[in-house]
């Protein structure tokens, strides 16, 4: 797949990094560059938003052209406030976009767990994951297997808080508790 990765921080160039192992072309574009952003997702099929939740529109508005295409939305809101608002993040793309096909993920997962492929402690890590539409979920299972994850389908779009809560979980888990950034969830079945 041709894949626009927008932001070149810890998350944009650990994914971008593994999809390329795996066979994908991947461009990167990033404010800092006039039009680098535009020129990512004009020439993708999928696109990952890996900047801050409050510049995610923005970096939508400066893609332009994601009519018919995979974005992914693996912003993390911060505070209580974040999730009083009643939408999800990628409910707000989505609803700015509505010819694309707009899903959450790879929001509630440490650089490092991705780094390395997927696994801590010996154990691969489920991926969490919501959005509508089939082509779309196809797209985002194989792209989550080859970054080493396995795929947990958390339902449709409107289920997306879901998947961002798991975020916010998974960072105090990290960082507030403590526990370090190689903790990764894991859904025993």
């Amino acid at each position: 797949m041709k894949i626009g990765v927008v932001g070149a921080g810890n998350i944009g160039k650990t994914l971008g990094g593994s999809w390329e192992a795996a066979g994908h072309e991947v461009r990167y574009g990033t404010r800092a560059e006039a039009g680098s952003i535009f020129e990512a997702a004009s020439s993708s099929e999928v696109i990952l938003l890996a900047v801050p939740a409050d510049a995610a529109l923005e970096a939508l508005e400066e893609a332009a052209e994601v009519a018919g295409k995979l974005v992914i939305d693996c912003t993390n809101r911060m505070g209580q406030a974040a999730f009083e608002k009643g939408k999800s993040k990628a409910e707000e793309l989505a609803a700015a976009a509505p010819d694309a096909h707009v899903f959450k993920a790879f929001n509630a997962a440490f650089s490092k767990v991705m780094k390395n492929g997927g696994k801590t402690h010996g154990q691969k890590a489920d991926l969490a994951f919501a959005g509508d539409g089939e082509v779309g979920r196809e797209r985002l299972e194989k792209l989550i297997a080859d970054a080493g994850f396995a795929p947990l389908d958390c339902g449709p779009l409107e289920n997306a808080y879901l998947v961002e809560a798991l975020g916010a979980a998974m960072i105090y888990l990290g960082f507030g508790a403590n526990l370090g950034a190689d903790i990764a969830w894991k859904l025993i079945r």
